[in-house]
């Protein structure tokens, strides 16, 4: 399910950043930037939602992928695992915004920003 929402929220992203690409100056890798995006699309019911959310907050949604990028080598090299808790009803995108939300909180004593090398 995690993986299935990742890759339905990077389609969304993508279409939208291609529609934009001009308009993007800058990809932030803020950690409360990403962070701040995932309390949102937390709340995003359906795709149109989702999709409504990503439009409006462009920059926060690619530093939201950014993010996801970095969890995946750390889930990769064993250094963060993914809950195997599903709550029965959720939104759209929900075990998604949850897995990023519990990643980047376990930064936050490190860092404000979620590039490592």
């Amino acid at each position: 399910m995690f993986f299935a929402q990742l890759e339905e929220f990077c389609r969304l992203v993508q279409e939208e950043f291609l529609a934009r690409f001009n308009e993007v100056t800058e990809i932030s890798t803020s950690t409360s930037h990403a962070l701040a995006f995932t309390e949102t699309l937390m709340l995003c019911p359906t795709l149109e939602a989702a999709r409504a959310c990503i439009r409006r907050e462009l920059p926060a949604a690619l530093s939201f992928v950014v993010a996801v990028q970095s969890m995946q080598r750390q889930l990769k090299i064993g250094n963060f695992s993914l809950s195997s808790q599903a709550p029965e009803f959720q939104t759209r995108f929900y075990l998604l915004a949850c897995a990023l939300q519990e990643y980047l909180e376990s930064l936050r004593p490190e860092s404000a920003s979620f590039r490592k090398s």
